[in-house]
């Protein structure tokens, strides 16, 4: 490989390990920002706010989880974010927890194996 297209290819690299280790490193927050809001849908507290917080974290998490390498985390994050969006009300909670359950027990693995 030329150096010119070699280097290219050492930068790219390096660009894609940047932002995988930025999204390694926001997984704590997100953990805990999800958990809270279980616990209030959980607790009859949370709301649509709750449910909208939830359902944004996963849809970020899914959108670049699996590019980055994390291919069981990215679907655990589309189911979650597929059941959030069927719901109408707080009570559907029940139908979703499932999914965000599994999302959340599949980002502390993430967070466990990363560390």
């Amino acid at each position: 490989m030329p150096e010119p297209a070699r280097q290219g290819f050492v930068d790219m690299r390096r660009r894609v390990e940047d932002i995988r280790r930025r999204f390694l490193d926001r997984l704590p927050d997100r953990y805990y920002q999800i958990t809270t809001l279980c616990r209030a849908l959980d607790s009859g507290q949370g709301g649509a706010e709750a449910i909208d917080g939830i359902a944004e974290r996963a849809h970020k998490i899914a959108g670049v989880a699996d590019t980055l390498g994390y291919p069981e985390l990215g679907a655990r994050s589309a189911a979650a974010d597929l059941s959030l969006s069927q719901m109408r009300t707080a009570r559907d909670w029940e139908n979703a927890r499932p999914a965000v359950r599994a999302l959340v027990d599949e980002i502390a693995r993430t967070i466990r194996q990363s560390g």
